[in-house]
């Protein structure tokens, strides 16, 4: 630490940002979310790829706040499968200040649903099905049954979080939706 109150991890006036251990090395929390996004192949909406850029060329610059950078890009991250489920909670782990090497997925109860999850199911479901709306054809059951065998997360869990309107859902999983939302419970 320099007598400015600088580090060389976080810059002049930030917050004190704790390396973290990953795959081995000491580095960075920048660095971790970098290599993390990279093992992965992580995808980002636009504006978590805006907020990783600015992570990864201004987190040394005064008055930028890493870890806040950091929560706006794992806010931003489309979890289409269970290695980009991973790779959140992974990330989640670096905000922390936690060693992203000893996250795993874990089964979750069905019967509840977090409002973390609700996020993640229905920005994801929305991109593991935009094409074939966007072909105008109806979602049906085997597609939320695809996208709850691609992420892990509980076929219930998928209908209740869905996110898009009723008029691109079919009838037969309008009914289950609506059965669904009596069940689960919302943490």
């Amino acid at each position: 630490m320099n007598p400015l109150g600088a580090d060389r991890y976080t810059g002049i006036g930030q917050k004190f940002s704790m390396p973290v251990g990953y795959n081995g090395q000491e580095m960075s929390k920048q660095r971790a979310v970098n290599a993390i996004i990279a093992e992965h192949k992580v995808d980002l909406n636009p504006a978590g790829k805006q907020y990783l850029d600015q992570l990864s060329t201004n987190a040394d610059s005064p008055g930028i706040d890493v870890d806040h950078l950091i929560l706006y890009v794992i806010t931003n991250v489309r979890v289409v499968d269970k290695d980009s489920r991973l790779a959140k909670k992974k990330l989640k782990a670096v905000s922390d200040g936690d060693s992203p090497n000893a996250v795993e997925l874990k089964e979750t109860r069905t019967d509840v649903i977090t409002e973390d999850e609700h996020g993640d199911i229905m920005f994801g479901f929305e991109a593991f099905t935009e094409e074939k709306v966007q072909r105008d054809e109806l979602l049906s059951l085997q597609d939320f049954e695809a996208y709850a065998e691609e992420t892990g997360y509980a076929v219930e869990k998928v209908l209740y979080a869905n996110g898009w309107d009723d008029s691109v859902i079919g009838p037969e999983v309008l009914s289950k939706i609506e059965d669904v939302e009596e069940e689960l419970t919302v943490a």
